[in-house]
């Protein structure tokens, strides 16, 4: 009889920044709105939420093609960041009940952590600003738009991180809340991780191919133990 092996051990976690960490795709949406619309295309919000979570080069080209993003897409990118921070000044910007405390236990855990966020440096900036949480000096290695050729759904942030970390790829984990992240993670070789804090549901999740679904960053924090080890849970 063949002895049965449990799979190794996360030891590598990787975390996405928006809707996971800090609760900011609804401004992410209405700064692209208004950034959109200043420049005449004026586009719904249901249609820009499913392309939150790429890069904003990619976004500009999914909604409205690549003849826009040649002629108006570094326009459009000042735009939203220009938008994207009034909105942060004007109505805050909330980190996530958990991030830290989970972030903490993995390290004391001896889990290796990084953060692989298509935000620029600016805005990482003001996320930390606005959210009182000093995001990068909680993690082991910091990845973000500025450092890789391509952003989300291309798998180069998430396997710029793993290099950081010094880990193999099967031995990490992601932890994103829109299928880009997922993709992402998924053509990287890491294990990805969903949570539909980011307003995202379970089954687009999962059809992009998470593994596993929670419902917060406070919710993988009570299943840590289980997350490290591979026993899924969902809620």
């Amino acid at each position: 009889m063949t002895a049965s092996h449990s799979p190794a051990p996360i030891t590598g976690f990787i975390f996405d920044l928006d809707g996971v960490l800090i609760d900011s795709n609804p401004l992410h949406i209405e700064a692209w709105r208004r950034a959109l619309q200043g420049h005449g295309h004026h586009v719904a919000p249901d249609k820009i939420f499913p392309e939150i979570g790429k890069g904003g080069d990619k976004l500009v080209v999914s909604l409205l093609g690549q003849n826009v993003e040649d002629q108006q897409g570094n326009a459009l990118r000042a735009a939203h960041a220009r938008e994207y921070s009034a909105l942060v000044a004007a109505r805050g910007l909330m980190a996530f009940e958990g991030g830290p405390d989970l972030i903490g236990e993995l390290r004391a855990r001896g889990v290796a952590t990084a953060l692989a966020s298509s935000s620029q440096s600016a805005e990482l900036e003001l996320a930390e600003r606005a959210s009182g949480v000093a995001w990068r000096r909680l993690f082991d290695a910091v990845v973000i738009a500025d450092d890789v050729d391509e952003t989300k759904p291309a798998p180069d942030l998430v396997g710029a991180a793993v290099q950081k970390l010094a880990q193999g790829a099967g031995d990490c984990a992601m932890l994103g809340d829109t299928p880009w992240d997922t993709e992402a993670a998924r053509r990287a070789g890491v294990t990805p991780i969903g949570v539909t804090s980011g307003g995202h549901r379970e089954q687009a999740l999962r059809a992009a191919g998470a593994v596993a679904i929670y419902r917060d960053v406070s919710d993988v924090g009570r299943h840590v133990g289980q997350v490290l080890e591979r026993r899924w849970a969902s809620p």
